[in-house]
Formats: C-alpha cells, structure tokens, sequence
C-alpha cells in the first residue's frame, strides 16, 4: 500500500471543467479535468477513460466527505488500481482541503468538488508511473523540482511520458530544475518555477494550439525536451554538459539527433517559437524544402494573437532586407525556391529575410495557410513549392510580382 498526504489541494473553474492543484514537500501536481455533468455514469465515463489508455483497471470508493461552504474536511479516497498482475491500493487522505472561493462559479459546490475528486482518482492513476510512485522505478523529484501533468491531453500515453521522465531524471544536471510536462513537450528549466510556468503556458502552449489549428494535424511521432536555461553562461555550460559542444547560436535552436529544443531563454521566447515549428513541420510535411521551413518559423518569431491565430509581425530581419533590396542582392523567388538544404543555409545571408517577408505578404493577404495546405497537396508534383506560390498569387509574370513584393517590403517598418 502507498499512502500519498498532500498538505495543499486547490479547485479553481474553467470553461469546461476544474483544474486540481495539489502539493506535498515532494511534488507538485496540476491537473486539469474536464466535466460538463454529474451523473451516475461518471463511474462508466471513468472506466472508459482508463481503459482507452490500456494502463489501470481501476474502482475507487469515496468515503468520511464533510464540506463547509468554503472547505471540505476529514476527506479520504481509496483507490484500488490494477496495473498488469499488480494491484496498487492507494490511499488518499486529505484534510482541510481549502477551496478558492472567488474561482468557484457553480450553483452546486457540492457536487462539483465531488465530481473533481472523483474524476482526481483518474488522474492520480494514470500519472502514478510519473509522480512519487509505487517503487517502479519513476522519478523522486526533490523539493527543488516540480512536476506538472495534463491528465486528459491526447498524443503519447501517460506511460511514455512515465517512461520518459524516468530517463530524463536519470541525466537531470544537478541543481534547481523544474520539470512540466507541455504535450507532445517536456518542458525544463532552471529559472524559478514561476517563470518557467510562464514559458510553458503563454509561449509552448499558446504557440502549439494556434500552430495546430492552422497548419498541422499530427504531432511530432515522439516526444521531445525544450531545455530552457536562464542565462548565456547555463545556456553554454548546459549544452556542454548535456549534448557535448557549443552552441552554434547564442539564441538557441532544435536538434532532431537528441529530440530536444535547447534555449537561452534570457533572448526571449521568439526563438522558441520558431524552433516548435520545425518538429511539428517534420511530421506533417517532411518534404517541405528548407526555403518555406525556414520562412514560417522565422515569420513566427515576433508573433501575435488574432482571434485566435498566430499571426507574425515584423522584426529584426527586415532592416537587413531592405539594404539587400536596395543593393538589388536578392535572388528571384524561383531561385530562392529552388535552393537545396545546403545551398539555403549555407548561401546568402538574405535567405532567412526574404522568406520570411515573402511569408508576411501571403499573410497579409490572407493566402498563407491556403498556400501552406496547396503546397502540402502539391508536392509530388511541385517539390519546390514555386508553381503553387504562383498559383496561389495569381501570378504569371513573377518578376513582376518581386517588383511590387519588393516596393511592399521597402515600405514596412520595425518596430
């Protein structure tokens, strides 16, 4: 039997359910549960629930539930979960559980509150592999880690990313790291929890949903870190220490070889951004040429909320752009189409800029995503992408067109 005592646990609303903060002095767990009723097929919804992720065979028993207006008191639950030939019983004893009154927006807080520590016992089952668990080998983290998990997000199952932070503790460097899980991302850094918190919610997460809702439908096909390192000097002795080199930028970048983003985090989170581009662009269009690659996730490295989608905004690349417009150094965008991966990153340095800002123009014009899925569609037959971005411009006279693209971009300023 493992018995876990959490000292703190906190039930706050959203739109569509409850998030569940608990902590011990060993860990911190954030689970977000969405429940729309409560109904007696809960129990059912539960058992499916688990039973889809082909992990625990789980039943749970609600037991001594007293409630005040504002705190629930002389709480336990026991759960009776089934892994392979083992039966885990865990007991959960929770006393003056404190409920945030001002977040709490349901006529019945009876109810809800029952219906989160119901749907709780889930979550603590399906993410026991990940946190303080039953001697299965999973990561201790220690007063200075925290461990976050989502207990309904989709992608990789809880046991991968289980799995995972197993192997992940076994080579955490030693000092104040925290661990959150951002999926189909592990997020860690050494900056206080808090800012770390901030970088997974408002730059990971925001960047992956609004991605997601324009461009890709799958995610990547493993699971991948995003070091964040607080400064140049952890950034540098980090990577050293890790990965076995230097940086090739002082910015950070992706490295597919060791499955991990790997930030200075002190540049800013435009980096980031750019960098969660290129995974997602792997698994949903391995072909695409380094020109567009390159072009939309540096588009994204200054970016903004509109309704909802990522849109870029202009930023430090356009100032060199316009002096190579002006020295009339830009390539036609046929060439620039048609360059290999190595002549894109190894030619002009006006290659980045300019596909970017061809990439802000279809933007403008409302024509990027429509671009981005022809192209997609296209690419057996148009693996540069060239035929589909005239198609998409309606344009036959090309040179024409950079004429015009090329006044466009003379006349943008930043900031």
């Amino acid at each position: 039997m493992a018995i876990f005592r959490f000292f703190s646990l906190s039930v706050c609303s959203f739109s569509s359910g409850v998030e569940i903060v608990l902590q011990n002095f060993n860990c911190s767990i954030r689970l977000k549960v969405a429940i729309c009723r409560v109904r007696p097929s809960a129990q059912k919804q539960i058992a499916n629930f688990a039973k889809a992720r082909n992990i625990f065979d789980l039943k749970y028993v609600l037991i001594g539930f007293k409630q005040t207006r504002t705190t629930a008191r002389e709480l336990k639950l026991k759960v009776i979960a089934k892994r392979g030939a083992k039966n885990l019983l865990v007991d959960i004893d929770c006393k003056d559980l404190t409920i945030r009154k001002s977040t709490m927006h349901f006529k019945n807080q009876n109810r809800i509150l029952a219906a989160a520590i119901l749907f709780f016992a889930v979550a603590l089952c399906l993410s026991i592999v990940g946190a303080n668990s039953f001697q299965q080998g999973a990561p201790q983290f220690s007063d200075q880690q925290t461990f976050e998990a989502d207990s309904v997000a989709d992608g990789d199952s809880e046991k991968d990313f289980a799995d995972h932070l197993t192997e992940l503790q076994n080579r955490l460097p030693a000092g104040e790291f925290h661990v959150l899980i951002e999926k189909p991302f592990v997020v860690i850094g050494d900056q206080a929890l808090v800012d770390v918190q901030r970088s997974s919610t408002g730059t990971v997460r925001w960047a992956i949903e609004r991605l997601k809702l324009d461009y890709f439908s799958k995610d990547p096909s493993h699971i991948i870190d995003i070091w964040l390192f607080k400064d140049k000097a952890s950034y540098e002795h980090h990577n050293q220490l890790l990965f076995g080199s230097q940086p090739h930028t002082p910015f950070g970048y992706y490295s597919p070889a060791n499955r991990a983003l790997v930030m200075n985090i002190s540049t800013g989170g435009g980096t980031l951004v750019h960098e969660i581009v290129h995974p997602f662009m792997a698994s949903n269009f391995p072909q695409c040429p380094a020109w567009f690659n390159e072009g939309l996730a540096s588009l994204y490295e200054q970016s903004r909320d509109e309704n909802g989608h990522i849109m870029g905004s202009t930023n430090w690349r356009l100032r060199g752009l316009q002096l190579a417009i002006e020295d009339n150094r830009l390539p036609q965008f046929e060439t620039l189409c048609a360059t290999t991966n190595r002549e894109f990153y190894d030619g002009e340095s006006t290659n980045y800029a300019q596909a970017r800002y061809l990439c802000y123009f279809l933007q403008e014009q409302q024509k990027l995503v429509p671009f981005y899925h022809e192209f997609v569609k296209n690419v057996a037959t148009d693996p540069t992408g060239y035929e589909t971005l005239q198609q998409i411009l309606g344009r036959e006279d090309m040179d024409r067109f950079q004429v015009q693209w090329q006044e466009y971009v003379a006349k943008l300023r930043y900031p």
